[in-house]
């Protein structure tokens, strides 16, 4: 490390050299392990900076980041120039009979999560574990004792959940666990009195909650802003346990952008509903989800995405960089958007965050 730029610049050369050469995926992974992985070349500077004083610090590890940006997009380049060679390669040697009668295809699949939930279960079952259901109604013992975690223990807070137990004619709500706090999240429609055949939406099961005696706080997660309705709104602001925050996701600042994503809302829909929000809870802290880099994202809608988050001023915004997930409606489009700019996007959108958090409407 005593000429580190010296040796940064020789790295550089070396990995280009190395990226290039590589002749399958196989071989190019070995090598993004030998620069970049836990024990590669950049991270074992990045480990030895801390001896050094902070200001050449501070240059030093700046000057290792960007080499390894630089670094992940040759790799990516890279990959794809060998995945396109394989693909060339086995159209030439495969041989199709056209006159042979296809199979028709199999509609429909399992819900990514339904999958990853299958595939956990069929390694703990490889494993020598079993897989069975639990009781409908569920008590502490089988939640918390039984696993060893104490009566105060703060996990119990984070596994809170809720049920409708009839009783006396009457439906009430009852806490499964901890009675600090209970959660809910997006997958609420509609709740069934069974007792009376009546249905009861998610505004009114938070005010049922609210009603219970106790000190506990109630919060919910990422509401759909299709489904966020004017009597919810007035559940919230009225209700002195539901926590004054909120993650509404507004995913992307561009009606076109939003068609493409399946969601039922124009932007300035979403911006009367938060005005609706802040007028009948003036304490309320805003936080959202948005994706940049949506394949087709032009800098023009981006920049309506911009334009919003200095409109709105959310306090907190979980911002994602669009990635192909296979099974997805988005997966059959072209992620045309350079990893570079959508780390460029990503880096705006935060900065915006990080300046005008303090002056948001809480």
């Amino acid at each position: 490390m005593k000429k580190p730029r010296i040796s940064l610049k020789l790295l550089k050369i070396e990995a280009q050299k190395e990226i290039k050469k590589a002749p399958d995926l196989k071989g190019l992974n070995d090598i993004f392990n030998k620069y970049l992985g836990k024990r590669g070349e950049l991270t074992r500077i990045l480990r030895s900076l801390e001896k050094l004083p902070k200001g050449k610090r501070a240059r030093i590890g700046s000057k290792v980041n960007k080499l390894k940006d630089f670094l992940k997009i040759k790799f990516d380049q890279r990959a794809e120039e060998i995945k396109e060679k394989i693909k060339k390669e086995t159209e030439i040697k495969e041989w199709l009979d056209i006159t042979v009668p296809g199979e028709k295809p199999v509609l429909g699949h399992l819900h990514p999560l339904t999958q990853v939930r299958r595939k956990v279960e069929e390694i703990f079952q490889s494993m020598g574990f079993s897989v069975v259901e639990g009781p409908e109604m569920e008590t502490e013992w089988y939640n918390f004792d039984a696993l060893n975690i104490p009566q105060e223990h703060p996990a119990r807070d984070l596994w809170d959940t809720l049920w409708l137990k009839p009783q006396n004619q009457k439906s009430k709500i009852k806490s499964r666990a901890s009675r600090q706090r209970g959660e809910a999240g997006d997958e609420y429609e509609t709740f069934s009195d069974h007792q009376k055949s009546k249905i009861i939406n998610f505004a009114q099961l938070l005010k049922m909650i609210n009603n219970i005696p106790g000190d506990f706080l109630i919060r919910f997660i990422a509401p759909h802003p299709a489904d966020f309705t004017d009597e919810l709104i007035e559940v919230m602001a009225k209700s002195e346990k539901i926590a004054k925050y909120l993650n509404l996701p507004v995913q992307s600042g561009d009606n076109e952008i939003l068609k493409k994503m399946n969601r039922p809302y124009t932007v300035q829909q979403y911006k009367n509903l938060v005005k609706k929000i802040r007028e009948k809870i003036p304490d309320i802290n805003l936080s959202t989800d948005v994706i940049v880099g949506f394949p087709g994202e032009t800098e023009k809608q981006f920049q309506n995405t911009v334009k919003l988050f200095k409109e709105i001023k959310f306090n907190i915004a979980y911002i994602a960089k669009y990635s192909p997930r296979p099974g997805t409606a988005a997966f059959k489009l072209k992620d045309n958007v350079s990893h570079q700019e959508k780390e460029r996007r990503w880096r705006i959108l935060n900065d915006i965050i990080l300046t005008d958090r303090g002056r948001a409407p809480i």
